[in-house]
């Protein structure tokens, strides 16, 4: 029987998992907007994908600037 592939979605979903050390459901979560990653994380995350966390999360900042 064939394995399943992954499609790209869970792809990305389990390379984000890997790279901040959080289960494939965390990050579904967080892609739903169901909860957010800490600081660190999103730390992590800017360092990846080379971007400003301001960049990759800037509602957050601006809520944090209320």
């Amino acid at each position: 029987m064939a394995k399943h592939q992954p499609t790209p979605r869970e792809q990305f979903i389990n390379k984000i998992a890997e790279i901040t050390h959080r289960s494939p459901a965390t990050v579904i979560k967080w892609v739903m907007g169901l909860s957010k990653p800490d600081i660190n994380t999103k730390r992590i995350l800017s360092k990846y994908f080379k971007a400003p966390v301001e960049e990759l999360f800037p509602e957050e900042e601006k809520e944090e600037e209320k």
